[in-house]
């Protein structure tokens, strides 16, 4: 189905929901996100961040794993993990 006015309707899941409605959620702000805890490895040679501390490719760190932000894990040029993308 195409929605043809943008902003009145939109199609979520089968489900309609007015844009007034999806105006007043609570979706959470670039701050927020860039403030939400992240797990990292500590070794030379780690170049992902996780969101979730049990993320397979995090099980395969030898080193120190520390939290951190989003915004910290990307200004050290790290990137989310694959597993999670």
């Amino acid at each position: 189905m195409l929605v043809t006015r943008i902003g009145y309707l939109l199609l979520c899941a089968g489900t309609f929901f007015s844009a007034a409605t999806l105006s007043n959620a609570n979706f959470p702000t670039l701050s927020e996100t860039a403030q939400k805890t992240v797990y990292v490895c500590v070794s030379k040679g780690a170049t992902r961040y996780h969101l979730d501390r049990d993320c397979h490719g995090l099980k395969r760190c030898t080193h120190k794993i520390e939290s951190t932000t989003i915004k910290k894990a990307q200004g050290n040029g790290l990137t989310l993990c694959k597993f999670e993308d």
